[in-house]
């Protein structure tokens, strides 16, 4: 969750450009009380995160754990909210573009700042519960006589939660956002020809060139490093190779032991890494690791990043170009248009999210059913076996231990990937069924057909409005 509320920050500022806000003026009074606002957010967290560590000191009851989870999350969300609020409906950024002057980036900087400030703030209130509970953990491991791991100390908690809940987000988008700025302010600069149309296409290469070269900086956000030569290694590597994947490397994830989980980055081979965590190697048998392993495999097999921006894309322009239009002309006849360009700009966020969770959650269920092909000896051709139980069950333990390495309760939804129950009840209802027939691949294909769709059509959207502010709209200029 705290990922999209990340993407939320940048899309308010993308939002205010489009909208027309931000032209740099003199600083008011706003500003003092908006920066409270995100104060006053960040000091209520705080003690009510401290009283729950107390209780959970007191009582040792769980309940205070999660307690303290949704007070961090409520001032989060609360954060971009107050975020909006003040960039779309009091122009914070237009007034901290002014009061630096000749580097107006620096106020863009600060309006970024701010939310995610109160971010880190609730990292840094949590650790009272994280340190109470992990605490605990050692004691329970050194009492069974298990490797005791560490207990971080509150800078290194904070950081580490810094890099892979913010960081890891805001750093390709904040470059993305500096690319926009940079192409706008060329325009300008320049007085380069339709703006609108080719600016468009500027913006849209910087940020596909972000997402493909990203990859290595992101190595050092996650503290990444290469998995050591050895029969595990040779095991992932050849897993990857029989399934026509190619990747740069294989890469540990460190996150000190506290996390279970796995993932894959990178658009092309050359920058493409497979991440597993330390955790994940530590507490699951080989044969669950490969399980995760074909679960990330799947993702780039199948294409799902790029199906996933091809459904969000065709999604944001097939609702967002008429919506806009529609604003454009409530606007022209002085009808609201301003409160029409935001409620637009909600409704396409909305449908966008809302894309994004069901798309990606057919996407996960898919990559599970990959991993349960793989272990029952199928790798996409040939004659078809049928799903086993054990490789079911291997998958499925895999998915346990990563919901109790994480404390995530296994009934809990997940925007992106549902929740773990309904993950396990699938995977469940696939044993016996013919590896090349599955349910799930089909619903995945219907999936990509009508993601397509809405790509082609609104890209003709798209094409329509720039052949307007070309040939129309220019000229009567």
């Amino acid at each position: 969750m705290t990922h999209a509320l990340v993407i939320a920050v940048f899309v308010v500022l993308f939002a205010a450009d489009g909208l027309g806000r931000g032209e740099p003026g003199a600083p008011s009074w706003h500003l003092a009380w908006i920066v409270g606002g995100f104060g006053v957010l960040a000091l209520a967290a705080h003690l009510r995160i401290l009283w729950c560590a107390r209780m959970l000191e007191r009582t040792g009851r769980g309940p205070w754990i999660a307690r303290g989870e949704r007070a961090g999350a409520a001032a989060r969300m609360l954060a971009v909210v107050w975020h909006g609020i003040a960039v779309l409906g009091f122009d914070e950024l237009g007034g901290l573009r002014g009061l630096f002057g000749p580097a107006p980036a620096l106020g863009d900087a600060l309006a970024v700042a701010l939310p995610l400030g109160v971010f880190v703030s609730t990292l840094v209130s949590f650790y009272a519960v994280e340190h109470r509970v992990r605490s605990a953990f050692a004691l329970h491991d050194a009492e069974l006589g298990r490797p005791v791991r560490p207990v971080p100390t509150r800078a290194a908690f904070v950081w580490a939660g810094f890099r892979q809940q913010v960081l890891f987000i805001a750093l390709p988008l904040g470059c993305i956002y500096a690319w926009g700025l940079a192409v706008t302010w060329a325009w300008a600069r320049f007085g380069l020809p339709w703006e609108g149309t080719l600016g468009a296409l500027a913006h849209l290469a910087g940020a596909v060139g972000v997402f493909v070269l990203i990859p290595p900086a992101m190595k050092w956000v996650l503290n990444a490093v290469r998995l050591r030569e050895g029969e595990m290694r040779d095991r992932l590597v050849a897993l990857g190779r029989a399934h026509g994947v190619r990747f740069r490397d294989v890469l540990v994830w460190r996150t000190g032991g506290s996390q279970v989980n796995g993932a894959v980055m990178g658009l092309i081979a050359p920058v493409r890494y497979v991440l597993l965590t330390d955790g994940l190697l530590t507490h699951l048998d080989e044969r669950e690791v490969e399980a995760v392993m074909a679960h990330e495999v799947a993702h780039v097999r199948r294409r799902h990043l790029v199906w996933l921006g091809v459904s969000v894309i065709g999604t944001v322009s097939l609702v967002g170009t008429p919506i806009g239009w529609l604003a454009a002309t409530l606007g022209g006849i002085g009808a609201g248009g301003v409160v029409a360009e935001v409620a637009g700009l909600g409704l396409t966020l909305a449908a966008a999210l809302l894309a994004l969770g069901y798309v990606s959650r057919r996407f996960e269920w898919q990559a599970d059913a990959f991993a349960a092909q793989h272990l029952s000896g199928w790798l996409g051709r040939g004659e078809a076996p049928a799903i086993d139980a054990e490789a079911a069950g291997t998958m499925i333990r895999a998915l346990r231990q990563v919901a109790h390495f994480n404390s995530i309760d296994p009934g809990k939804f997940g925007w992106r990937h549902g929740s773990i129950h309904t993950r396990i009840a699938r995977l469940r209802g696939l044993v016996g069924r013919p590896a090349d027939r599955l349910r799930i691949d089909r619903e995945v294909g219907w999936v990509k057909l009508a993601s397509a769709a809405a790509f082609v059509v609104g890209g003709v959207l798209v094409l329509i409005e720039a052949a307007i502010e070309v040939f129309v709209l220019a000229p009567a200029g």
